[in-house]
């Protein structure tokens, strides 16, 4: 840890929740972005500017949402289980494969799915669509709702999407 903070890739932040001391957490910082970056993040910025300024909002989340959709089918040929929470386990590997630092976690009760990096950072960062996009993907491959609770954009160590319950339970 004390390497990785020196060289930049992550950072210590003081915690404070609760009663008691507050403790340390550790952060990756934009320089990891830089690491998994797109090298065509500049080709696909400027296109994406492109389809909105000439074909408006409603044509470019159209596209984003066919985009959306290929994605959803080519992850979901790797998705064999009937259960929810090992639905998310494989695309979590599924995405890991793919250059995103993914994890699968049950949490009170909750699914939830982390990503510590994002392969669409840049893009993003400048059309918050791309992350509305990402999350109908999951659902897509899910089969279920899911929903972006914690966003990078927004200063959060990593991206969290929680999978939704029925009845209380954890959908299987």
């Amino acid at each position: 840890l004390t390497t990785l903070q020196a060289d930049g890739f992550i950072e210590r932040r003081t915690v404070h929740a609760g009663v008691g001391r507050p403790h340390h957490a550790y952060f990756t910082t934009a320089k990891v972005q830089e690491l998994f970056a797109c090298q065509c993040d500049d080709l696909a910025l400027t296109l994406l500017q492109e389809v909105f300024l000439l074909e408006g909002q409603e044509k470019a989340n159209l596209l984003l949402d066919r985009v959306g959709s290929r994605l959803a089918k080519k992850y979901s040929s790797s998705i064999r289980a009937s259960a929810l929470q090992e639905r998310v386990k494989e695309l979590a590997g599924t995405l890991n494969g793919n250059g995103v630092l993914t994890d699968a976690l049950l949490h009170d009760n909750s699914i939830m799915l982390r990503t510590y990096n994002c392969p669409f950072h840049e893009l993003a960062s400048e059309h918050r669509e791309i992350c509305e996009m990402d999350t109908n993907m999951m659902r897509k491959v899910l089969g279920s709702d899911v929903n972006l609770s914690a966003c990078m954009l927004d200063g959060h160590a990593g991206c969290t999407f929680v999978v939704a319950k029925q009845n209380g339970n954890v959908v299987d």
